[in-house]
């Protein structure tokens, strides 16, 4: 069985499994935390963490031990803070963010991360099919309502978003506040700045990986042209626009080339948001452009 250092610990000090009798270590702490995940008296909170990075199971056998061996308060209080981290992807359109992100979800869940995948813009409330209608060119609707819908949209998943955050829950989002800023004031009118104010207050993001790719490149993939937005000049501008948002340096923007295969691009980002959820960890939930 396995025995750990769980009497002299320390707040800051690693927790230790050591071998106490026959069988390798692999073997004992299969059979603890197999026994673990069936246990009625695991807390809620084990059932919703994954603990520096290890598999949901593992999580559950550290919470259920400090349940047992009466762990510091403050240790687990500790354990019980770890949140997860908000990843955002963002691009013009026809870069791959939708394909990424499906493959970034399966790659964390796969790695035992609890993960959400959220898209924006959320067509299925009220205000998203309304947005829907509009991106389908079925509906018009005047430009700055547009962008408040928009904003509105966002809006309505923060609650959302922050819980699952708070809970160890890492949220990937296809687009986010930036791509709402970027297509409107790429039109004739706006300010970044203009553009800015409805999202200020929304989470965060930990990293957001701008998957880089021209425009030109862009609308030779299947697709485009089906939606409102989708025409080489104006993608430009957006285009434009998304690299005036990465002059601010209280973001962690991170450009990756999207022109690279699916795969090479695939092992870039889940190196990068390996590296961000680790480091966000122990970090308070940041507000957007406050």
């Amino acid at each position: 069985m396995l025995q750990s250092n769980t009497s002299d610990v320390t707040p800051g000090e690693p927790i230790v499994l050591r071998q106490k009798s026959g069988g390798s270590v692999s073997q004992s702490l299969s059979s603890v935390l197999g026994s673990a995940r069936a246990d009625s008296r695991l807390s809620g909170y084990a059932r919703a963490q994954t603990l520096s990075g290890l598999p949901q199971a593992a999580a559950d056998w550290f919470a259920q031990a400090a349940a047992r061996f009466h762990w510091p308060v403050r240790l687990r209080a500790r354990m019980a803070a770890k949140r997860g981290s908000l990843i955002v992807l963002e691009g013009v359109d026809r870069v791959g963010k939708s394909t990424q992100c499906k493959r970034l979800y399966e790659a964390l869940r796969q790695r035992g991360r609890a993960v959400k995948l959220i898209c924006f813009p959320n067509r299925n409330t009220e205000i998203g099919r309304l947005i829907s209608l509009y991106l389908e060119k079925k509906y018009n609707l005047n430009d700055h309502a547009v962008h408040l819908l928009f904003a509105a949209n966002r809006w309505e998943q923060v609650s959302q978003i922050r819980n699952n955050l708070e809970k160890g829950v890492s949220v990937i989002v296809d687009r986010y506040a930036f791509s709402g800023v970027a297509f409107t004031s790429a039109k004739s009118g706006f300010t970044l700045e203009w553009c800015k104010q409805a999202d200020i207050g929304i989470p965060k993001p930990d990293v957001v990986l701008f998957l880089d790719l021209e425009p030109l490149a862009a609308m030779k993939r299947a697709g485009f042209g089906i939606e409102r937005y989708e025409n080489l000049a104006f993608q430009e501008m957006v285009h434009q626009r998304f690299k005036e948002l990465m002059k601010d340096e209280s973001l962690n923007w991170k450009v990756l080339d999207a022109s690279q295969s699916i795969d090479a691009l695939h092992q870039e980002i889940i190196s990068k948001v390996e590296k961000t959820i680790e480091k966000a960890m122990d970090e308070p939930i940041g507000e957007l452009w406050k």
